[in-house]
């Protein structure tokens, strides 16, 4: 998604964790293309520094996409007992309320653009 957006004249903004692989993606697409940001989705104020991040490269947010997940394959029963809470809470904090959080986020930048932004929901 990254790179088909760049190579239709977007501009894009990487969170992430993964420094080496936010920095290559930088260096593959152009400093003038991409912006890495090190963010924790889950945490509000990572996300806020990295739309601040977003808005102080760009001037604005147009677009956001999520895609930021973490998985861990585990039976729900298994020989060591059911699935731990804690694995399956990490899972849903980063893959539910780290999506809502960007999301609302991005939305409150997009919300002040003039002329305001039109809303689409696909999928």
């Amino acid at each position: 998604m990254t790179r088909r957006i760049a190579a239709t004249g977007g501009k894009v903004v990487i969170f992430d964790l993964n420094e080496d692989a936010g920095q290559a993606m930088v260096a593959e697409l152009g400093a003038d293309n991409c912006v890495f940001a090190n963010v924790n989705v889950v945490d509000e104020d990572s996300a806020k520094a990295g739309i601040e991040a977003a808005v102080s490269a760009f001037g604005t947010i147009h677009i956001n996409v999520n895609c930021a997940g973490i998985g861990n394959a585990a039976k729900t029963l298994g020989r060591d007992g059911p699935f731990p809470m804690d694995v399956w809470s990490k899972v849903i904090a980063v893959n539910l309320t780290g999506t809502f959080n960007v999301l609302r986020l991005c939305a409150e930048v997009m919300a002040s653009m003039i002329p305001s932004p039109m809303t689409v929901h696909a999928g």
